[in-house]
């Protein structure tokens, strides 16, 4: 036996040897069909292999630390210093965070992000809440070293760094050496509220004032946020992501331009943040495009700093109150993705976030998440460990190409401002929305635990109010605090209104199925019930069976199987069980022969029996539907929509 592997010695086959034995098991059919189609309006081939590389040219002279950072800003990756592990203050009076922000506790983030997001005009103004001494407490036991601050606001923003700027002059550290950043974000504010100031000259006045402050001050500070995460949980595909970017990009930058910023005071200034979702691979291409498309951006306003200042959240679309520790799954393998895309900084999401607050278990697992990965699974090692592979590599620049021509579209069309009065920005991210919602609906995207493999005995948190919905502001008129003062100044402004992008999940249309019948399990003390006649061998019934068992899972039933040799004796046997809806069961060729004496018995036994039928009948739906079958459940139907039906006609 030879002492070294020979790969010489076994055969060199070629694509195109791959292509001819796939498409021989395939039967013939081409290897296109594997193709599988993307949101962002392309496909993605089965294979990727070197060949596909060989126009790549400028992957022979990308490194990290030069531009155009397509394989990270920083030379030497996280092996001098990792991402930083960043975490949430949505709600100032929560206290059950603070014992894990302290210098003493050795869980303790590497810095913190308060979501200071000014609420719409809508939401709840009933009291008063103390910003100061709320945010004091938790900024007092921090190590000002170490710590990165960081507070998210999209309107008035000197008010709430009048308050900041306050409270770190009675802690009496040095501002200069604090590091973090206030994330004004004005584009947030106009399409999460659907208005815009009919002045937007006042809005980059203040974006103006507050980078002198900051300047003075606070050397270490940014002053300016673009926050992606809005489109990206109203369903935005990554090249819209990633055009928008740009687009809210060069709308700050001209702006400040125009008041005599440079260009590399600017970008030094701005911090931009993206959500991470469970396209494992897409999202890993999606952060290293968005490094070249900053730098490209920069670059046509000839600055030289073009390094983007690149933080992650976990995605907030896909996660869902049913099944609600599979959110830990979701969030995970979320954030593998933001770290091998190589973001600076990173919060991960308590599993429960979209239902209820942080409580000290699962703030302590959305920390460990992070820290696990960083000190056990060797992700530091290998700079850009993702570079090279050939999907990746091909998704990077094709993410970076459609959005750069997105970008320029809009462009064309006009100013964002006039792109977001119009709806047409709006508009296409709709259109995304409505496939993922299609998509989710017909289950052809699968969320676990919600539209398939359902657990009918699982805690979740369906009865909770959504966290967007009962997590409002409260402020009083006679407040002097940030709020209130910020609602004056929003009672004071004149607006023009646009249309406004709404964050939904899509479990939503699930979890209301699913409460429907949890309330109908409450009051009766049994779960609905649904009766699979199956008729034939195993063989035959089995497959459908399984998937009718499942289909109604989805909506809380419980499955009762009963097989048969003949209609009369099913017929005996369902009026006997009481329950009042049935699926047959068994294959097409049966189907022939026993659909129409099936149903016409059963409904001359059971008047208002609900008769469906499992499997796509074709052709046949009219003759089927004649003799008595009400509706049909298949692959690719729409399982909210029957099953809705289907639990009215029940009274549920």
């Amino acid at each position: 036996m030879k002492t070294e592997l020979n790969f010489n010695e076994f055969i060199k086959q070629q694509y195109s040897d791959w292509e001819k034995e796939a498409e021989i098991s395939l039967k013939g059919k081409p290897i296109s069909g594997l193709n599988t189609k993307t949101y962002e309006g392309f496909e993605l081939k089965p294979l990727y292999t070197q060949e596909d590389l060989k126009t790549m040219k400028y992957l022979d002279f990308s490194y990290p630390g030069f531009e155009f950072f397509l394989r990270g800003t920083q030379l030497y990756g996280y092996k001098r210093g990792s991402w930083l592990n960043i975490a949430d203050i949505n709600d100032i009076e929560d206290t059950t965070l603070k014992k894990f922000l302290s210098k003493s506790n050795e869980l303790c983030p590497d810095g913190i992000s308060v979501n200071f997001n000014f609420p719409s005009h809508n939401q709840n103004i009933e009291k008063n809440i103390s910003i100061t001494e709320n945010l004091k407490s938790y900024l007092i036991n921090l190590d000002f070293e170490k710590t990165f601050f960081y507070f998210k606001l999209n309107f008035a923003p000197l008010q709430i760094f009048k308050i900041i700027d306050s409270l770190f002059g009675e802690m009496s550290v040095d501002k200069s050496e604090i590091k973090g950043g206030i994330e004004f974000d004005p584009v947030s504010f106009w399409i999460q509220s659907g208005k815009i100031q009919k002045n937007t000259e006042w809005v980059f006045k203040e974006m103006e004032e507050l980078l002198k402050l900051i300047k003075v001050n606070y050397s270490k500070f940014s002053a300016i946020g673009i926050d992606l995460s809005v489109f990206h949980n109203s369903g935005a595909n990554a090249v819209q992501e990633l055009a928008l970017t740009l687009a809210i990009g060069n709308l700050y930058i001209l702006e400040m331009i125009n008041r005599g910023f440079d260009i590399n005071e600017i970008a030094s200034k701005i911090r931009i943040t993206m959500s991470v979702g469970t396209n494992f691979f897409g999202e890993i291409a999606k952060f290293r495009a968005i490094r070249v498309l900053w730098a490209n951006l920069i670059k046509a306003y000839n600055g030289n700093y073009q390094k983007i200042n690149l933080n992650v959240t976990t995605s907030f679309i896909n996660k869902s109150k049913l099944d609600p520790y599979v959110n830990i799954l979701r969030t995970t393998s979320e954030t593998i993705s933001a770290i091998i895309g190589g973001c600076n900084s990173l919060q991960t999401h308590s599993f429960e976030q979209i239902y209820k607050k942080a409580d000290d278990f699962s703030f302590r697992l959305a920390l460990n998440t992070q820290n696990v990965l960083r000190e056990e699974c060797n992700l530091l090692d290998v700079i850009d460990p993702a570079g090279g592979s050939y999907l990746v590599e091909n998704l990077t620049l094709k993410y970076a190409e459609e959005a750069w021509k997105l970008f320029n579209e809009l462009i064309e069309k006009g100013s964002l401002v006039d792109n977001l009065k119009s709806g047409y920005i709006q508009d296409l991210i709709n259109n995304t929305s409505e496939a993922r919602i299609l998509n989710i609906l017909i289950r052809k995207d699968i969320l676990i635990g919600t539209n398939k493999y359902p657990n009918l005995t699982e805690e979740n948190g369906i009865n909770y109010k959504n966290q967007n919905e009962s997590n409002n502001f409260n402020v009083s008129e006679n407040s002097s605090d940030f709020y209130s003062i910020s609602h004056k100044i929003y009672e004071e402004t004149e607006f023009i209104d646009i249309k406004k992008l709404i964050q939904k999940r899509l479990a939503e249309p699930f979890e209301e199925l699913r409460l429907r019948s949890e309330n109908y399990y409450k009051s009766t003390g049994e779960r609905p019930k649904v009766l699979l006649a199956c008729f034939g061998n195993l063989k035959q019934y089995k497959p459908r069976a399984d998937f009718s068992s499942e289909y109604f899972a989805v909506g809380g039933f419980e499955s009762h199987l009963l097989t048969f040799d003949n209609i009369d004796t099913a017929v005996l046997e369902i009026s006997k069980s009481k329950i009042k809806v049935c699926v047959l069961c068994s294959s097409d060729e049966m189907y022939e022969s026993l659909v129409e004496e099936f149903a016409k018995q059963m409904k001359n036994k059971i008047n208002d029996i609900i008769l469906i039928l499992a499997g796509n009948p074709g052709d046949n739906e009219s003759r089927y539907s004649s003799s008595g079958v009400d509706d049909y459940i298949y692959l690719r139907s729409s399982i909210v929509e029957k099953l809705s039906l289907i639990m009215n006609k029940l009274g549920i």
